[in-house]
């Protein structure tokens, strides 16, 4: 029974890793089988997951010991642009177990998928990112704390250096972010408080790490076991060593953000990663702290980080051309009244 728990657990945290590669069929497998050793057997599963954890953070101490990451790198779409004239000026922070390029999905003219970025686009890979098949370096990665924040504030300083010696873009920049990126983002304004932001657009942010162990326990069935949670919040520093079960929490940092930003989060119902209740707390608290100019667009499809490219991507692409068409942003238009209702509706008393 132990090795079938501990194959079971295995195959869980790969389901989260690679599922995109995995047919949904298989997924709802393997989970109804997990599910019944989880009822089962909750606190043997409990030890397990414990077990797992520490056992894959000692593994990677050992691959990481010697490696070292360099400066953030900046990377301007400029280089590679051949349309003028240029519009809105982006900086895009991507998700955990993505790079740079997950930008591109956002992007006229780079992708299939509804576009949201037409414009100056800068990017830039958090110290965590990866091509390998292992898609994190987990030793880098605080889940949108301090490690990530730093690296944001590098990117965002580069930025300006580079705006500022061309004389371009006054009226500031568009932040745009996606989970880890998003949550981010927030934590970012929060406490630097920068000057030349414009507006900001996040997917899927998250208002503190323990509502992601909070979800992943109860989808597991073992969050009624006494400290579990508690547990489980500490944990995630075994795996991700640089998070903090004390670190920054975006629910807290939205305290300090001015109140004039304009601010469109996005997130989804089928969200089993970042449950949208997370999301939607957010703008709740926003809200509640005097924020008039902060909307939400709650898409009813779309898995974690992948809302464009199910069937309310197109609404997702119309709202936010309506939200920049709101607070005097280049926009698109058609798209823009063709979203104005998704706007209207997007203030509402949750």
């Amino acid at each position: 029974m132990i090795k079938k728990l501990f194959l079971s657990l295995f195959i869980t945290c790969s389901i989260y890793l690679s599922s995109d590669a995995m047919d949904a069929n298989t997924i709802e497998y393997i989970t109804d089988q997990i599910k019944q050793l989880c009822i089962e057997h909750p606190i043997a599963t409990s030890v397990m997951l414990a077990a797992t954890v520490y056992g894959i953070s000692y593994t990677l101490m050992q691959f990481y010991k010697k490696s070292t990451r360099g400066p953030v790198k900046l990377i301007d779409s400029l280089q590679d642009q051949t349309h003028t004239p240029l519009k809105n000026t982006y900086l895009f922070a991507h998700g955990l177990a993505e790079t740079h390029e997950q930008a591109y999905w956002y992007t006229k003219g780079k992708s299939s998928l509804p576009h949201v970025i037409d414009g100056r686009l800068f990017t830039y890979d958090f110290p965590d990112a990866t091509k390998q098949f292992w898609r994190v370096h987990f030793p880098y990665t605080g889940l949108g704390q301090h490690t990530e924040i730093m690296a944001m504030q590098s990117a965002y300083r580069q930025m300006m250096t580079k705006l500022q010696a061309e004389n371009t873009h006054d009226d500031g920049v568009i932040l745009i972010g996606m989970s880890r990126g998003a949550t981010t983002i927030l934590n970012f304004i929060g406490h630097y408080k920068p000057e030349k932001v414009r507006a900001l657009v996040i997917e899927s942010p998250f208002d503190s790490t323990q509502s992601i162990v909070n979800n992943l326990l109860k989808r597991c069935y073992i969050d009624q076991i006494p400290g579990a949670r508690t547990c489980g919040h500490y944990l995630l520093g075994g795996l991700f060593w640089h998070h903090s079960a004390v670190g920054e929490r975006a629910i807290e940092s939205i305290a300090m953000i001015d109140t004039q930003v304009p601010i469109l989060i996005v997130c989804s119902k089928q969200d089993q990663l970042i449950p949208s209740d997370s999301s939607i707390l957010l703008y709740k608290t926003l809200r509640k702290r005097g924020h008039q100019k902060v909307h939400i667009f709650i898409a009813q499809q779309g898995r974690h980080g992948r809302i464009l490219h199910g069937p309310d991507g197109t609404k997702y692409q119309q709202i936010t051309h309506a939200f920049y068409k709101k607070y005097d942003a280049s926009h698109d238009p058609y798209l823009a009244d063709l979203g104005a209702y998704l706007l209207e509706q997007s203030q509402p008393e949750l």
